[in-house]
């Protein structure tokens, strides 16, 4: 019995004497957390102006709803692949190089745009309701969407401007054909199949030259990132619905109850 409350008192002696060395760690690092997030007021900083984490979070956001526009339900098989975060910075270089440039979009082109989505359609015709019930339930509203539509016009734009250049001569359409066809190569199949393989073709080589400058780009904005240096980043980061619009109940709140965007000031008046 004593032999046992001997042992007793070692462990609690060695207990308390490793909680006196690894707790002082613990509460450093803890306070050294609370201090970088307290510190860190802006998101970070690209061509030397202040990002503020309300604008890294909707680019964030836009980012996401844009994957999973095109990717449908396979954006959740792949999201962790598709580095959104990095997306997000790229969005914003992007975007302050559009006002760099002076790139415009107009209303009329922003409404046409989104008049052509299929997910807003209803016998291949664009319908108001679907649109703000679809809109309402991922919490955006239309102002904020268009906004977003509005944006991916201009990096379209920018691209075409920045591969306008861009063309490959027969003689290296023909070659890069044989490579891939290798010996099943035939002179009938390839003037046939010419015209969209030369497309295919300059496409990859317009991609390839926007990604130099878009990295040249990022260069000159000299990112400074603080989001990686926030223990922990969930603390901003932007969750987006995963139900599909199929999925969408009907007692979801009213379009009526949605602020009005340019497509309801300017076509959908009833």
């Amino acid at each position: 019995m004593i032999r046992k409350l001997g042992k007793k008192k070692r462990v609690k002696k060695i207990f308390w004497l490793l909680a006196i060395l690894i707790l002082p760690g613990f509460l450093l690092w803890g306070f050294d957390g609370i201090i970088q997030r307290k510190k860190l007021t802006y998101a970070g900083k690209i061509f030397g102006k202040k990002v503020s984490f309300s604008e890294y979070q909707t680019a964030l956001s836009a980012c996401k709803r844009r994957a999973q526009m095109l990717l449908g339900e396979d954006f959740f098989k792949i999201q962790k692949h598709l580095n959104l975060e990095n997306q997000a910075w790229e969005w914003l270089i992007l975007k302050e190089e559009l006002r760099r440039r002076k790139v415009k979009v107009t209303d009329e082109q922003v409404i046409a745009e989104i008049s052509k989505y299929s997910l807003f359609q209803h016998k291949g015709k664009f319908t108001r309701e679907f649109y703000l019930r679809f809109l309402n339930y991922l919490r955006i509203s239309p102002r904020e969407f268009e906004e977003q539509i509005r944006t991916q016009l201009g990096f379209t734009r920018l691209f075409e401007e920045i591969t306008k250049e861009v063309s490959l001569t027969e003689e290296k359409i023909k070659e890069k054909y044989k490579e891939e066809k290798k010996e099943d190569f035939n002179e009938e199949k390839f003037i046939e199949e010419k015209e969209e393989f030369s497309k295919r073709l300059i496409e990859v080589k317009k991609t390839e030259v926007f990604n130099q400058f878009l990295e040249e780009l990022k260069k000159e904005a000299d990112l400074q990132d603080n989001i990686k240096r926030i223990k922990t980043p969930e603390e901003i980061s932007v969750e987006i619905p995963v139900e599909t619009p199929e999925e969408i109940p009907p007692e979801t709140e009213t379009p009526q109850q949605i602020p009005e965007g340019i497509l309801e000031e300017e076509v959908l008046k009833e």
